[in-house]
């Protein structure tokens, strides 16, 4: 929840950052909570009906996620070449 925070926040001004944090955390309350109340009234209309409706459900959300804002310059980030670390000496007691 750290990351989605930041993202949220991270493109809010100063001054409305706190507000931009408590509709994110507001959102990720309800969401889950809207979910399950629409898969129990779908589970009334019978199992098979319900879960072609849910796997619909994710199947529309998945391309939507990709356009989701990440980590900022993540796509011009190249993995840094990491210089290999001297081993110390044992330590001497």
């Amino acid at each position: 929840m750290v990351a989605a925070t930041q993202v949220i926040v991270r493109a809010a001004q100063v001054r409305t950052a706190g507000v931009a944090g408590g509709v994110q955390q507001t959102a990720l309350n309800a969401g889950p909570a809207v979910g399950v109340a629409a898969a129990s009234v779908l589970l009334g209309t019978g199992t098979q009906d319900a879960l072609l409706a849910l796997a619909a459900v994710a199947a529309l959300a998945a391309p939507m996620a990709r356009l989701l804002p990440g980590p900022a310059g993540a796509a011009s980030r190249a993995p840094a070449a990491h210089a290999p670390v001297p081993a110390a000496a044992p330590e001497r007691r």
